[in-house]
């Protein structure tokens, strides 16, 4: 383990010996603690990085709501949410079934965890803000990384990520959400198809 982050250059404590590494990401959004713990009689290695805001109570069902929908999508890993104290941490974890754990596993586990909270922690502080319902800020990020993936030269990007800005209100006066944003998403496609000159 400790071999792996060393040479993959992650900057990083030991706690208690070689058992827990506390390390530092810094994602395109925010920088967050990160842990890597093995648990050698259990044989598991886990993997936890720590959202650097933490929820107001207030807010704290909202947000674990937004949660659990990013959850019912997910494959690898969850996101957590402490109600006592607000800390939002992802998790991804295995159960080693060999002597030893091999560096593509544990790269696989931390940048998926590490990216995912980079991924959907602009959706967090608008929930926490009360700019957006949980619904809301989901499809917000899912047209983002749409944006993202489909690699839209910078000045499309920005014009798209206006139309986005625009379109959000509108949820709240349709029931089905996976309606609209199929909808919306097509009607920004079609709005930068239409402007390839946009500079």
């Amino acid at each position: 383990m400790v071999k792996f982050f060393t040479e993959d250059n992650w900057s990083f404590t030991q706690i208690n010996k070689q058992s827990s590494l506390r390390l530092a990401f810094k994602g395109e959004n925010e920088k967050c603690d990160c842990y890597a713990i093995a648990r050698e009689k259990e044989k598991q290695f886990i993997f936890l990085s720590v959202c650097p805001i933490k929820v107001p109570k207030t807010k704290r069902r909202a947000v674990g709501e937004f949660l659990l929908r990013v959850n019912c999508e997910g494959v690898i890993g969850s996101f957590e949410l402490d109600f006592d104290d607000g800390e939002i941490r992802h998790k991804t974890s295995i159960e080693v079934q060999k002597n030893s754990l091999d560096s593509q596993t544990i790269k696989s586990l931390a940048y998926t965890s590490v990216m995912m909270m980079d991924r959907y922690l602009p959706g967090i502080e608008l929930v926490i803000a009360g700019l957006m319902s949980p619904g809301e800020a989901i499809v917000e990020i899912k047209l983002w990384i749409t944006i993202i993936v489909t690699r839209l030269p910078p000045a499309i990007a920005y014009f798209t990520r206006f139309a986005i800005a625009n379109f959000v209100g509108c949820a709240r006066h349709l029931n089905d959400e996976s309606k609209f944003s199929s909808l919306r998403c097509d009607r920004i496609l079609s709005a930068v198809q239409l402007n390839p000159t946009i500079n």
